[in-house]
């Protein structure tokens, strides 16, 4: 390579490392793909504009009928390493508190009965063998949770149509334990579902004569209130109207999801045995309500908000699904909040009490997914 004005000398390289100089990637432009965009280039080779076809309308509208709205609920499988959809409640302390709060039905080992033997002289003995079933149930049932995945999109206008298909969906019948036809309507409510921290029960830690500053809970004479005996003072603020503390919280925050599953945790199954430590229930509750409830971050404030939809289905004593044809007067509760078009068919044990009992539906319209948590209080004597 010629250097200078006549010299040639031979070139070498520089020493090393080389001076790196940053260069800006030049970035492609992404191919289009998909049908669209190859009638778009059809359409270019050809030399004309081709007008594109609309898009499909979607299936349904507000107050279409029931046919036309199809949801498509599918049970939503269990993450792999987890045993529940509230992974947060599979540790054995959550277990054990559940258990004690009469909220799990514990699974106890037991013994069958020695097998006969088919030849009384054949030499293999007849052995005890541990039978890894669970024990029979108790006459109660447990806080159970469930959740399903949905294909359409959900809004506030089509929330009758939602629910009504949600509690016709064989999964959701046999979550519930009971097998029926096609639900016409269901009664429910709107819950508030905005609390996104534990600071909403302050005021009954801030309260002396409720919890002690240890954190232990001032006990109480027992006082029966619909079926339900209380024992403590955190019970009486949460379900006792006569209870000198119980304008604490208005009605509007009565109704709050998370209120709701607190009331849900104190007062527990037919055989609860209460805590003495409210610490405990905060720390439950804290699991429970992250694995039923969604949050997001608003990109405009950048703020954390519950995007949560939740309803609560209104239960009565006994809740059944009433014939609609040929009406049988001798049915439980001729005036249930469920109604189906044939068979009857038991979703709540009769003799449940309402007041603490329990049955929300939590959606979640981002990932389309809805949530099922269901407790039936009934008493066993």
């Amino acid at each position: 390579r010629r250097l200078g004005h006549g010299s040639r000398q031979a070139w070498s390289a520089p020493p090393w490392p080389w001076p790196m100089v940053d260069v800006p990637p030049q970035r492609e432009a992404p191919r289009p793909t998909g049908a669209r965009c190859r009638l778009r280039a059809a359409a270019g080779k050809a030399g004309i504009q081709k007008a594109l076809p609309p898009p499909a309308p979607a299936p349904g509208r507000v107050g279409a009928a029931m046919a036309d709205v199809t949801f498509g609920f599918r049970p939503l499988e269990v993450p792999k390493d987890a045993k529940s959809h509230t992974p947060s409640l599979d540790a054995f302390e959550q277990q054990q508190r559940l258990m004690q709060w009469g909220l799990e039905q514990p699974y106890v080992p037991t013994l069958k009965p020695p097998c006969p033997r088919a030849n009384p002289h054949s030499p293999q003995p007849a052995t005890l063998t541990r039978n890894t079933h669970p024990c029979p149930p108790f006459p109660m049932r447990s806080l159970k949770v469930t959740k399903l995945q949905f294909v359409r999109a959900f809004k506030r206008g089509l929330a009758d149509e939602f629910m009504q298909e949600l509690f016709s969906c064989d999964a959701v019948r046999e979550f519930l334990g009971a097998a029926g036809n096609h639900v016409e309507s269901v009664d429910y409510e709107d819950r508030r579902c905005s609390v996104k921290n534990l600071e909403f029960f302050d005021r009954i830690a801030a309260e002396p004569q409720i919890v002690a500053p240890s954190g232990h809970i001032r006990r109480c004479m027992d006082e029966d209130v619909d079926g339900k005996v209380l024992s403590d003072e955190v019970q009486k603020v949460l379900i006792d109207p006569s209870s000198e503390h119980y304008d604490l919280y208005g009605e509007d925050e009565r109704g709050e999801v998370i209120f709701r599953l607190l009331r849900l945790l104190c007062g527990g199954g037919a055989m609860a045995q209460t805590s003495e430590s409210f610490p405990d229930y905060l720390d439950t509750l804290r699991k429970l309500y992250r694995d039923v409830v969604s949050v997001a971050k608003d990109r405009a404030t950048a703020e954390i908000k519950v995007t949560t939809v939740a309803f609560e289905v209104r239960l009565t004593p006994s809740l059944t699904i009433i014939l609609m044809q040929d009406p049988n007067p001798d049915l439980p509760n001729p005036n249930s909040k469920v109604k189906g078009l044939a068979g009857s068919v038991e979703l709540f044990p009769a003799g449940a009490q309402p007041t603490h009992s329990l049955c929300l539906a939590l959606v979640d319209p981002l990932r389309k997914h809805v949530t099922l948590l269901h407790m039936a209080h009934a008493p066993i004597w």
